[in-house]
């Protein structure tokens, strides 16, 4: 989160307990989606429902493939596709 967001945000968030509101976290990138009160039950099964029609193997390999693109866990993702 630091290196995505910067130590003070952080800082903010963790040690003072600042909750931000949801449309500065979509700004920011923290979340990706903001729906109305109420319908986050809706979204989430929809979210699940996309992912779940996808083969399982390939959303894993895009998982790793994100992971490694952002610097995490390089060598093992890439010899896992291979």
């Amino acid at each position: 989160m630091v290196r995505r967001f910067g130590p003070q945000l952080v800082r903010r968030m963790a040690i003072g307990g600042e909750v931000l509101p949801a449309a500065e976290a979509l700004r920011l990138g923290i979340v990706d989606q903001v729906v109305p009160k109420g319908a986050s039950l809706a979204a989430a099964h929809d979210l699940a429902s996309r992912i779940s029609v996808r083969g399982p193997t390939a959303t894993q390999i895009v998982k790793s493939l994100i992971n490694a693109a952002e610097g995490e866990e390089t060598e093992r993702p890439i010899e896992a596709i291979a």
